[in-house]
């Protein structure tokens, strides 16, 4: 029986409930099927920036404000009187931003 592959349009010769014209058409399938649900279950979430407000895009774990939004949370955290966490000193010296230019901007 003349059948037609669902994936690649081309025509074969199938049996029974045969969709796929060979293992090529069908590894994509399965290969697409895994990616997708893959991307369900492990997928980045968005998430909303608690600085500006805006949607972080690829969020990583448990970030929760942009990269560009750090001055401004160190700033929030000087001028509630609490001490920088070593996250945030850490991120401002990857960033090459000494903490003295900070506080004197205060």
């Amino acid at each position: 029986m003349i059948k037609c592959c669902v994936v690649c349009g081309r025509e074969f010769e199938g049996h029974g409930n045969r969709i796929y014209c060979g293992a090529e058409c069908r590894r994509k399938v399965i290969n697409e099927t895994q990616l997708r649900k893959w991307h369900e279950r492990h997928g980045r979430k968005e998430s909303i920036c608690e600085i500006c407000g805006k949607p972080i895009i690829n969020a990583r774990g448990n970030q929760s404000y942009h990269e560009c939004c750090l001055l401004e949370d160190v700033r929030r955290t000087l001028r509630s009187g609490k001490k920088i966490s070593p996250a945030q000193r850490n991120r401002l010296h990857m960033k090459g931003i000494p903490i003295s230019e900070i506080r004197a901007t205060l």
